[in-house]
């Protein structure tokens, strides 16, 4: 029974991490499917604009037609009005004036037609444009979508090293008090242990043990100054502090 109670707690358990990660697959395609909402909208505006650009061209193309046609319905009233003046006059005078004006006429036509042109070519360069400024959009959009995640991940790393060197700082200081604390009960220790050793000695003795104190005295303290001092270096190098625990 003890066993069936255990295994329907984890069981439990399990159905409640699945339901939990259920909620976050949901939430995500919530959030996938709003994003692909706005970029339908971005879509369809587009698809708008190029319609619209695309109906004031045709009103330009229509009319630069007519002007075509009309051109040529001139040009051909002109070829008749320029036989007809052949044919009623044999002055040069004349001739050459009305030719003169008839060849006006065509270059203001024909420059009329050009200006037309260039305005069509405006309009379809303003169209270009209008859909590169969309595209830099949704490039913009997707690097400041990247930045926002890069920054995230900047803080919590921030957030973890500063937890870890506060950690690191408490437990140099800590270390410092236990090594104060070692170096006061190794003396009492020391001095105690010294004393009785020294009264058992002879006077031959003793200066040899006196010597052999001092020089184990001077290596502990050595030892306990480097501890210190790789502690205090480990706190003012972060590179010292091991990566995992970040």
């Amino acid at each position: 029974m003890h066993d069936l109670s255990l295994s329907l707690e984890h069981a439990a358990d399990v159905r409640r991490s699945l339901l939990l990660q259920l909620n976050n697959k949901a939430s995500e395609c919530s959030h996938l499917k709003a994003q692909l909402a706005s970029v339908s909208a971005l879509l369809e505006s587009e698809r708008v604009l190029s319609s619209q650009l695309l109906q004031r061209n045709l009103p330009l193309e229509t009319e630069l037609a007519q002007l075509k046609s009309v051109q040529a319905a001139d040009r051909s009233i002109l070829d008749e009005q320029l036989k007809t003046i052949h044919k009623l006059t044999n002055e040069k005078d004349v001739e050459t004036s009305l030719v003169t004006k008839l060849q006006t006429t065509l270059k203001d036509r024909d420059a009329l037609v050009y200006s037309l042109r260039a305005t069509a070519s405006d309009l379809s360069h303003e169209v270009r444009q209008c859909t590169e400024k969309i595209q830099s959009m949704s490039v913009l959009k997707s690097e400041h979508a990247q930045l926002m995640y890069d920054n995230t991940l900047l803080a919590q790393k921030l957030s973890r090293y500063e937890s870890m060197h506060h950690r690191v700082s408490q437990s140099c200081v800590q270390a410092v008090d236990h090594t104060s604390s070692l170096k006061a009960n190794h003396a009492a220790v020391s001095a105690e242990a010294d004393l009785l050793v020294f009264e058992g000695l002879s006077e031959v003795e003793r200066p040899a043990f006196l010597n052999e104190e001092e020089n184990t005295a001077d290596s502990v303290l050595r030892h306990l100054h480097d501890h210190v001092e790789s502690l205090e270096h480990q706190l003012l190098t972060p590179h010292s502090i091991p990566t995992d625990s970040l």
